[in-house]
């Protein structure tokens, strides 16, 4: 297969567009540095975006993967300027290669996690990671599963944004908690109903599909958050009506940069800061309910 790389400068882009359109149905995607600013203006949705703002390309970048090659007759027609560069791909086993990459994740000696193709019997924690974020393998999720092994949280615990469950899992198959975690993405409840599956915890942990805030008021023991800086922000006070005095709220999901800005409105929702921790540029932080 051909990886086709169409190099135009940012004012042609939407004429390209069209003409691919007109071309034929092509998937392709966009490369573009000034898509920082699109994101600035919700950034809520998004917490980290590594780009040299002082260095932006004038050039818009499109990437096609095919083997026909004609496209390239089609768009010479046209008085589009343009450079084309093609690239051959080897074909793969997309569907299963990329499980080579995925290892299992050591946070201690009591907790790792393996994946479900390991066949390992004495790990504790299994994980099938499909689509779901959440495997342990990212900086924000090892982080909480470490402030977990940490504290040692047990009772009833309200995992917010629970993605493949895997902080739920942990929580109840070492601590014996049991858990109502919520997620929005249904692709995501479909994982995390599989993973609970895995580690026959259904009896424990209760997916719930939809945002926390439309549901009764409950009181938790423990309380985990593994989203974005500005959307934590904006459900601590409804963080704060649901965790028992006491009870130890764990929040991530954090850009390091951001981290001041979650401690405030801990302490601002009466919280006690207990803990906090730094991997690479994420953070963490656990805090106590007055």
């Amino acid at each position: 297969m051909k990886e086709i790389s169409i190099k135009i400068k940012r004012i042609d882009a939407d004429y390209l567009e069209t003409l691919l359109a007109i071309f034929g149905d092509i998937p392709y995607e966009v490369q573009d540095d000034l898509i920082i600013d699109s994101l600035n203006e919700d950034e809520k949705n998004w917490d980290y975006f590594d780009i040299d703002r002082e260095n932006i390309s004038e050039d818009v970048c499109f990437k096609l993967y095919q083997d026909d090659l004609s496209l390239k007759e089609f768009l010479d027609e046209s008085d589009l300027d343009y450079s084309m560069e093609y690239n051959t791909i080897d074909e793969m086993d997309y569907e299963n290669d990329w499980k080579t990459y995925f290892k299992p994740i050591k946070i201690s000696n009591r907790l790792w996690i393996n994946p479900v193709w390991e066949n390992d019997d004495n790990a504790p924690i299994v994980i099938n990671p499909g689509m779901a974020f959440g495997t342990g393998s990212h900086e924000t999720t090892y982080l909480v599963l470490s402030e977990i092994d940490r504290l040692e949280p047990g009772g009833l615990i309200m995992d917010v944004g629970t993605g493949s469950g895997i902080l739920a899992i942990a929580a109840s198959k070492l601590f014996g908690a049991k858990v109502d975690a919520y997620e929005i993405d249904p692709l995501a409840v479909k994982s995390a109903n599989e993973n609970i599956s895995l580690n026959k915890l259904e009896d424990r942990i209760d997916i719930i599909e939809g945002d926390f805030r439309n549901y009764d008021i409950k009181q938790y023991d423990n309380i985990f958050s593994n989203i974005y800086a500005e959307t934590l922000i904006e459900m601590m006070p409804d963080f704060a009506k649901r965790l028992k005095s006491g009870g130890h709220i764990i929040l991530s999901g954090i850009v390091a940069s951001k981290v001041q800005m979650v401690k405030d409105s801990l302490c601002e929702n009466g919280f006690l800061i207990d803990f906090f921790d730094t991997l690479n540029d994420w953070a963490v932080v656990s805090a106590i309910k007055k």
